[in-house]
């Protein structure tokens, strides 16, 4: 029986897996960096459990010795999904996990020749970054010839963040944003491109953008070299944050950083179930091609911390029963549009965009 090791089993996204272990059929090790975290989950879910943190790559790859997949949830991922992937390819264990940041999916690229010489998968962004989006951009993409310009606008109405997002957002204050233009990752203000969607058949939002994950992956998907990807924002948020954009040393310095990092830990601590249950996630992707052809594919699904668990335990069960070719993949360069098909109370609709822009 293959094994499955579930690193920052402890974390509020990988909460939720462990209540879904059941209906995808797997067991895996929980493990992370306290003891006193990890082993009473191990014993509450009846699982074995290893406690060890990311600091030296030896004792890393010993403590994967025998597993063949790595499912990573500990954030920040910018941290720590470096010393996680090296491992993995030095014990020849899978690797995926639940980042949305772009610099952690080149990073994972830059590693595509070691990880088939490995013989391993690496597939990050299983979560609600990337697999939604990463679906509306692949499916929209096949519409028309030769897509030049993709553009990506996503949100979730009645849902908050996790400790470990809100982190994640702390520690990016003040870098800014960035788009894909002409096949190269360029640096810009946050809402460099602004936009009143109807991302909901009944409601609009002002969106702005930001640099999210697709500004690599979804090159790697569909090779539309002109890419940028628009979230819910009001106007005042988009002026915040480029205000911070100067102060962006002092904002990702280790004393500030340690003092919004405890904060955080402190106070935030994530959707709860009936926030999760009720509130929806929608995703709509727009191609347009140099000959003034242009198509629109809408995802509308369930709240984005329920459709993490649900794809990262999806894709980590379909790596492992799948012969995929090693190396650097994305979801949907290696599922297609399979795994949100199976995820319920999910529609896929092509629509005319004309009709959702205000």
């Amino acid at each position: 029986m293959k094994k499955i090791l579930l690193y920052g089993s402890n974390g509020y996204t990988a909460r939720l897996m462990l209540d879904l272990l059941d209906k995808y059929q797997l067991s895996p090790i929980l493990a992370g960096r306290r003891q006193s975290a990890i082993e009473p989950l191990a014993e509450q879910y009846k699982l074995d459990c290893r406690v060890f943190n990311l600091d030296r790559h030896e004792t890393i790859v010993d403590h994967l010795q025998g597993i063949d997949l790595v499912l990573h949830c500990a954030g920040p991922f910018s941290k720590t999904a470096e010393p996680m992937l090296k491992a993995c390819i030095a014990a020849k264990a899978h690797y995926l996990d639940i980042t949305g940041e772009i610099e952690v999916f080149e990073l994972c690229k830059r590693h595509d020749e070691q990880a088939k010489q490995s013989g391993i998968v690496v597939m990050p962004g299983v979560g609600f970054d990337v697999v939604p989006s990463d679906t509306a951009a692949f499916l929209a993409a096949q519409k028309i010839q030769d897509p030049s310009k993709l553009t990506l606008y996503f949100g979730v109405r009645g849902g908050t963040m996790s400790p470990g997002t809100t982190l994640t957002m702390a520690e990016n204050l003040g870098k800014g944003g960035a788009a894909r233009v002409n096949g190269k990752i360029k640096i810009e203000s946050v809402a460099a491109e602004k936009a009143r969607i109807r991302l909901f058949p009944d409601e609009a939002f002002s969106m702005g953008s930001i640099p999210w994950g697709d500004v690599s992956t979804a090159y790697t998907s569909t090779r539309i070299p002109n890419i940028r990807v628009l979230t819910t924002m009001p106007e005042s948020q988009s002026k915040q944050a480029n205000k911070l954009k100067g102060f962006g040393g002092i904002l990702r310095s280790r004393p500030v950083q340690w003092i919004m990092s405890k904060y955080i830990r402190a106070r935030v601590k994530g959707p709860n179930q009936a926030q999760r249950d009720k509130a929806r996630s929608a995703i709509i992707a727009h191609v347009q091609n140099d000959q003034g052809q242009s198509a629109a594919i809408r995802i509308e699904t369930i709240e984005g911390y329920n459709l993490t668990a649900h794809t990262a335990l999806s894709c980590a069960k379909h790596v492992l029963v799948q012969d995929l070719p090693a190396g650097y993949h994305t979801p949907t360069t290696a599922f297609g549009d399979s795994i949100m098909r199976e995820i319920h109370e999910t529609t896929i609709h092509e629509i005319q965009f004309a009709d959702v822009v205000e």
